[in-house]
């Protein structure tokens, strides 16, 4: 499946850019502009086609649909895994990002998974064993 590698640039944050993968660029500018938190939108300032989905699946299928992931802060805080871009908590499904800052409570963006385990593993150190 074809996707696309982007950058987003936006006037609340003149120093940075916001890198990405999605498979529907502009659907994915459509969530990140949904914040009340950011006086400005995103905008795309480029775009790369790619043939394959990025590495970051190789992680998922690692992670079977229907397990679960815990919380850093509170074990007893778990999700499941809903697909390779959802997680259900309490009855809502959210991106792994979206849920991190919830239960975080911080409003800038952050890396979902530095925020939550799998078997006692960090997400994060699941993605680098991989070279992901």
């Amino acid at each position: 499946m074809k996707g696309y590698i982007y950058i987003l640039k936006n006037p609340s944050f003149p120093e940075y850019v916001k890198i990405g993968y999605a498979d529907d660029v502009k659907k994915r500018l459509e969530q990140l502009n949904r914040s009340e938190c950011i006086p400005f939108a995103f905008r795309i300032y480029a775009t790369y086609e790619v043939d394959t989905r990025l590495s970051d699946k190789k992680v998922h299928a690692n992670i079977d649909n229907g397990e679960e992931i815990e919380y850093y802060a509170d074990p007893d805080i778990k999700a499941v895994v809903v697909d390779d871009r959802i997680v259900r908590y309490d009855g809502q499904d959210y991106s792994l990002t979206a849920l991190a800052k919830l239960l975080s409570g911080k409003k800038y963006s952050i890396a979902g998974p530095k925020f939550f385990k799998y078997n006692g593993e960090w997400l994060n150190d699941i993605r680098k064993r991989l070279g992901v």
